[in-house]
């Protein structure tokens, strides 16, 4: 597993507790103000009356459960109310919290992993680049980029080797490049500073070792499909290296830092449909008139999924897996599985669990 005071788990833990800590929603109190509400209080209580670890009858052990929260992911964003309307102020919070609950979740399965989920095309200078389309910056088509750092000691050990090693390279500050006037804490006091400017300076050397997973979340699957579909289809012809007409001109990446030379890449798409799917409704008979209506939408023959289906790196949504729609927890065995040593990721879990990382180097989780 990955030393937990590693590059990767820097970046994983500064994600993971500003979610914890930040990540709000709107809401209205008792006298009809609008006020903004912590989140993770209400998602951890949903979260766990979920899991519900004290059931003794089931047969799913604690890592299973844990892993197939995947299946979930719909009622945890609905605990808070989120995006339960279509107004425009209600579908943008929801789709904020939408691509901050995918983070929580992937991170907190891929913990101690070399894989780590970062809100936007992350702060890697390099693989910022690569995601640069036409010479222009298209980080905003962006909303998720899961890196997977290479298996090198420098990112998956202890940071102080890699800051060791380089000041072996480097005896002094003499000549020093300006990206390593970080190993020495003169010049750059913060620790976020130091630890981004460290992993920049490394990945240009390691570029070709990193890959690159875009995990495109969006809170309705018919009005924003269509997008996803056509990036799919101009990342993928870039990855693969297919000439297009004369005059197409179309080109990721720049320079050194193109998408064929990270080792691995794909394109997903990652959605929580917010049609009505009959969950809350108290009559019986019309909760199974809308599911019925809701799973219809969703049949192999509409066009929504049919437009799916073109994305390489797969569909995915925050429910149980319906005809070829499978849940987002099948992302960690297909797309992001070269992360961690074991062959599933429920014995990755399971091992997190049996190490007690959640209670202590990851407490930041807040899960357990």
């Amino acid at each position: 597993m990955v030393n937990s005071n590693s590059i990767i788990e820097f970046y994983r833990k500064s994600i993971v507790s500003g979610i914890v800590t930040d990540c709000v929603y709107n809401s209205t109190n008792d006298v009809g103000e609008k006020v903004k509400v912590q989140v993770w209080p209400t998602w951890k209580t949903k979260t766990h009356e979920l899991l519900n670890f004290n059931d003794s009858t089931t047969t799913q052990t604690k890592a299973e459960r844990v892993f197939l929260l995947g299946e979930h992911l719909r009622e945890i964003l609905y605990s808070s109310n989120a995006n339960t309307s279509r107004d425009q102020d209600d579908v943008s919070s929801g789709g904020y919290l939408w691509e901050r609950l995918v983070t929580y979740y992937l991170n907190l399965c891929l913990c101690n992993s070399r894989t780590v989920v970062f809100i936007g095309p992350s702060n890697i200078d390099s693989l910022h680049k690569a995601m640069s389309f036409n010479g222009m910056d298209s980080a905003s088509e962006v909303d998720l980029l899961a890196v997977t750092f290479p298996d090198n000691e420098l990112f998956t050990g202890d940071k102080s080797i890699a800051i060791e090693t380089l000041k072996q390279q480097h005896p002094n500050d003499d000549n020093l490049p300006e990206e390593l006037a970080c190993i020495y804490n003169r010049r750059i006091r913060k620790e976020e500073t130091r630890i981004e400017r460290l992993t920049n300076y490394l990945a240009t050397y390691y570029f070709k070792d990193f890959e690159a997973h875009v995990l495109q979340c969006k809170t309705n699957w018919n009005d924003s499909i269509q997008a996803p579909m056509l990036w799919s289809l101009i990342y993928y012809l870039s990855r693969d290296g297919i000439t297009l007409p004369t005059g197409s001109n179309i080109k990721f990446g720049s320079g050194l830092y193109t998408l064929p030379r990270l080792k691995n890449f794909s394109y997903s798409f990652v959605t929580v449909p917010t049609q009505n799917n009959g969950d809350y409704e108290e009559d019986p008979e019309k909760a199974a008139k809308k599911r019925e209506e809701f799973y219809k939408s969703f049949s192999e023959d509409r066009l929504p999924v049919k437009r799916g289906k073109l994305i390489r790196g797969g569909y995915y949504w925050g429910l149980p897996k319906y005809n070829t729609i499978n849940p987002i927890h099948e992302l960690l065995n297909t797309n992001l599985q070269s992360g961690f040593e074991e062959g599933h990721c429920v014995e990755h879990i399971q091992r997190l669990i049996e190490n007690n990382t959640y209670t202590t180097d990851a407490a930041y989780f807040d899960f357990f």
